[in-house]
């Protein structure tokens, strides 16, 4: 319709103007860049249209080296806060086990599984595929040392996600304040994609623009691939976490029975990964994150 409106009534800046906004929306940059472009030639003083185009064309997405090293980054750094959540929670309770595993350090080293945290994660990044997963080296602990060993290793067992989400919230005050700095810094500076997953960020009216944009895309990836391994790791099958969290709960019968799914747990996690099954666990915490998210920054003037 805008389109046919654009050829028809030719003259008309603010056509082009909407036509332009509208591409924009529809993942079609280029074209909305030459859109914009046909309206300031028609009316240069038109409103928003300049600051919109440079905008646009200041959309900073990362190589896919870039985003395969930072990704590759970011899991080696989650993997490691998880796991030594784990063990420490674990030793505080009075088992000892993963402390003389040399597995209560934040040394990545002592947490990576070759297979799981490298190669497959990398190979996954590398192919381009549309989910991308890993694991590290479980903790060992053993309930026999603990005072109350339903309810402590459950606590055990939600250290790990638990500490995940917690980072996810320290990343989302820090993209808040990134914020408002910027606004502190230039009234005037612009953004588009501080809150959308995986997108390159743009950012104008701000010295050191690019480094910013760089550093927000970084903390956001760090912000929801967080979410996604608490939310995930709270998946209650074994071997996850949640079984753990659950089994709790549940008491000794029902963790016992909980546990006859153990041999078909990998198969049964494979089939949530793959599907659109995660999607469903993943739906109203991402909604919930995001939005709060696109609020504040909303509110700063930033989008």
């Amino acid at each position: 319709m805008l389109r046919r409106a654009q050829t028809q009534e030719s003259e008309r800046p603010e056509i082009s103007y909407a036509l332009g906004q509208a591409l924009y929306l529809q993942d079609k940059p280029e074209e909305a860049v030459e859109a914009l472009n046909q309206a300031l030639e028609k009316d240069p003083t038109l409103k928003g249209v300049a600051r919109l185009r440079d905008l646009i064309q200041e959309i900073r997405e990362p190589s896919p080296l870039f985003r395969g090293a930072s990704f590759i980054v970011i899991l080696l750094i989650l993997f490691t806060i998880h796991e030594y959540a784990h063990a420490y929670s674990a030793f505080k309770f009075g088992d000892d086990t993963a402390k003389n595993a040399g597995r209560l350090t934040l040394n990545p080293f002592a947490h990576l599984d070759l297979i799981g945290s490298i190669i497959l994660p990398a190979t996954l990044i590398i192919q381009q595929a549309s989910v991308v997963f890993g694991w590290a080296k479980p903790v060992p602990v053993n309930c026999q040392n603990f005072k109350q060993p339903e309810k402590d290793y459950m606590v055990v067992s939600f250290a790990g996600p638990g500490a995940n989400l917690l980072m996810a919230m320290a990343c989302f005050i820090c993209l808040q304040l990134i914020a408002l700095s910027m606004r502190i810094i230039s009234p005037e500076a612009l953004s588009l994609h501080l809150t959308i997953p995986s997108a390159g960020v743009a950012i104008t009216g701000i010295a050191g623009a690019s480094y910013f944009a760089n550093f927000i895309f970084i903390v956001k990836q760090l912000m929801f691939t967080n979410l996604v391994l608490g939310i995930f790791n709270l998946i209650p099958v074994p071997p996850l976490d949640g079984s753990g969290v659950l089994g709790g709960i549940l008491g000794p019968v029902g963790r016992q029975r909980l546990e006859k799914f153990r041999p078909y747990g990998f198969f049964i996690v494979l089939l949530i990964v793959l599907t659109p099954i995660f999607n469903v666990f993943l739906f109203l915490p991402f909604l919930f994150v995001w939005s709060m998210l696109n609020m504040a920054m909303s509110a700063m003037g930033f989008g």
